[in-house]
Order: C-alpha cells, then structure tokens, then sequence
C-alpha cells in the first residue's frame, strides 16, 4: 500500500467521517473504495462495460440452426 494525501472542503471532510462512524469503517476504507469504483468505471475497458457486453452476448447463437452441433 502507498500512503498519499488529499484535501477536503470541510463539509466532505463532515460527510466521510458521518459514513465512517455509520458503517464502522475508517475514513481511509472509504475513500479507497470510492476511488476503486470511480477507476473502474474510468478505465479502457471500464470494468462495468465489459460486464454489460459480456451479459449482453451471452447466447446471442442459442437460437441458430445453421451451425453444427458440438
């Protein structure tokens, strides 16, 4: 793990501390995993879209009669 620093208007500061306290994380926790999903989100392929694609083809041949059995 590599340790970095960011800066946070106060009331993002008040909010992550407010999640932290409800969900029983720290503040570090949170921010590591908003910063996961918003790279995931942002990279080429974005995670998500590769998903969708992939659940999108899944048996887009089911219904062909062209092909052979294997």
């Amino acid at each position: 793990m590599t340790t970095t620093t960011i800066e946070l208007t106060e009331s993002q500061f008040g909010i992550l501390h407010s999640l932290a306290k409800k969900t029983g994380k720290t503040e570090n926790q949170l921010a590591a995993e908003v910063l996961s999903k918003f790279i995931d989100q942002n990279t080429e392929p974005a995670r998500s879209e590769w998903l969708a694609a992939v659940n999108a083809a899944a048996g887009i041949w089911e219904d062909r009669d062209d092909l052979s059995e294997f």
